[in-house]
């Protein structure tokens, strides 16, 4: 298995830390943001192949960064 590049945006602190930890100990690299604008600001800064993304957060929410991503990144 090709370990994948993975983002991870939540603004709640336990399930970043839970998602991270799993993904790193399957082998995966993982960034890890706690808003919207930040996970926009990553993928736009890296590439990434898979992006886990909270529905309901402050500011900017899950399915607005899913929407902008088809343009920022849209390989993800």
């Amino acid at each position: 298995m090709t370990p994948a590049r993975i983002l991870v945006a939540d603004d709640e602190p336990s399930m970043r830390w839970l998602l991270e930890r799993v993904l790193r100990q399957a082998g995966h690299s993982v960034s890890v943001v706690e808003d919207g604008a930040g996970a926009l600001v990553q993928a736009g800064a890296e590439p990434y192949d898979l992006a886990f993304v909270d529905v309901r957060m402050p500011g900017v929410d899950g399915l607005e960064v899913l929407s902008r991503l088809k343009t920022v990144a849209p390989d993800t």
